[in-house]
């Protein structure tokens, strides 16, 4: 197993931690964050797949979730 940066190449489509958030961060926010520099996400996986086994997200700062104004809430980013 070996921890690489989030690329195009990853296979995350079969990836289920068991937390939906979590899962769906993976999938659909991930890697456009990476683009827009909100945050880096490294990924396990075996030297001879690309499939995604885990994962972690840095990110220099945070927002508290009641901080945020409604309309954002309900965004799909």
């Amino acid at each position: 197993m070996i921890v690489v940066p989030l690329s195009d190449r990853h296979d995350h489509s079969q990836f289920d931690c068991g937390e939906s958030s979590l899962n769906l961060y993976l999938q659909r926010c991930a890697g456009q964050h990476d683009r827009r520099g909100f945050g880096r996400t490294y990924v396990a996986v075996t030297e001879a797949s690309d499939s995604v086994s885990g994962y972690y997200t840095i990110s220099s700062g945070s927002i508290a979730f009641e901080t945020v104004p409604k309309v954002v809430h309900r965004l799909q980013l």
